[in-house]
């Protein structure tokens, strides 16, 4: 009798205890039958209704290549994607969907864990003990598209790219100058050729675009310092950052002495950075336009004064 109330009450504490567990975890949200499919670089990933948004498991990624890495001692899961040529191993086929769309299928739960794409944090829950995010999340690592009458979300991821302007060391750098300009013109070959007035001060002259703004920037070296202190001058009341501090938000006076036309049309400056590294002071110039590819470009000016 006595061994029977023990077994008795160490069962019943079990399913309190059990029931307590579940209860304390906070319940924020419904996973929802959908017929939406969704597609990573073209290939189907499962994917779930969560709060009437798109969500996938990012472990999943993996088999998609991306890198996932989980810190257990800060719980922390990092999603990034690399451009390493990871293997694919990605095999899932869509199922079709036999219950009505928008009936209940589990509830997603709060975590403590923090997930970040691409070094930026964003929503995640738990499911089942696995991470789900929202696709949209992945908008940092390239494009999200919704094709409502084919009922898909579509993620392609976007590399970044970078042209760097060929340097000349034979250049002469004697002069004193206060202002430069800079056209890049692409030929018949697909190559740019380059023309313009005192961008050969500027050194590591590069544009890059991609998933990100459109950005340029170069570097003026202590050997042309003397040189170039005037055109200096022009740009230290352009910067919003200065040397890890924030200087102001506008960007009206680099916009007054700093035009830059991309295949003819005006692009607005809207951040300069500066930055200073050994022997050299660097410069960042934002633009209010992105070019995914850089075989858009067709001509490129750059002028300041």
């Amino acid at each position: 009798m006595k061994k029977y109330n023990i077994v008795s009450f160490l069962l019943c504490f079990s399913l309190l205890f059990s029931n307590f567990s579940v209860q304390a975890a906070t319940i924020t949200g419904q996973v929802l039958n959908t017929d939406i499919v969704t597609y990573i670089n073209d290939l189907p990933i499962k994917s779930y209704n969560v709060n009437d948004k798109t969500a996938i498991i990012a472990e999943d990624l993996q088999k998609y290549g991306f890198t996932v890495n989980y810190n257990t001692d800060i719980r922390v899961l990092d999603i990034d994607y690399l451009d390493n040529n990871k293997p694919i191993t990605a095999n899932y086929i869509p199922e079709k969907n036999t219950k009505p769309i928008g009936s209940f299928v589990a509830n997603v739960y709060q975590t403590d864990i923090v997930t970040n794409v691409q070094g930026e944090k964003v929503p995640s829950f738990n499911i089942g003990g696995e991470t789900l995010i929202f696709v949209e999340s992945l908008k940092t690592l390239g494009d999200v598209n919704w094709y409502p009458e084919e009922r898909k979300v579509k993620f392609s991821y976007v590399p970044n790219w970078e042209y760097l302007v060929p340097y000349d060391v034979e250049s002469d750098r004697s002069r004193n100058i206060s202002d430069f300009n800079i056209t890049l013109t692409k030929n018949a070959d697909g190559k740019f050729d380059i023309t313009g007035k005192n961008y050969e001060y500027l050194y590591n002259f590069k544009i890059s675009g991609g998933r990100d703004k459109l950005k340029f920037g170069f570097s003026i070296y202590m050997d042309v310092s003397e040189q170039t202190s005037e055109l200096s001058k022009l740009f230290s009341p352009m910067l919003n950052w200065d040397k890890g501090e924030f200087i102001k938000e506008d960007t009206s006076f680099a916009n007054q002495h700093m035009k830059v036309y991309i295949n003819g049309e005006l692009i607005p400056i809207t951040y300069v950075e500066g930055s200073a590294g050994n022997g050299h002071t660097d410069y960042i110039f934002t633009l209010d336009k992105e070019i995914i590819n850089l075989n858009d470009i067709k001509t490129i000016q750059i002028e300041c004064k």
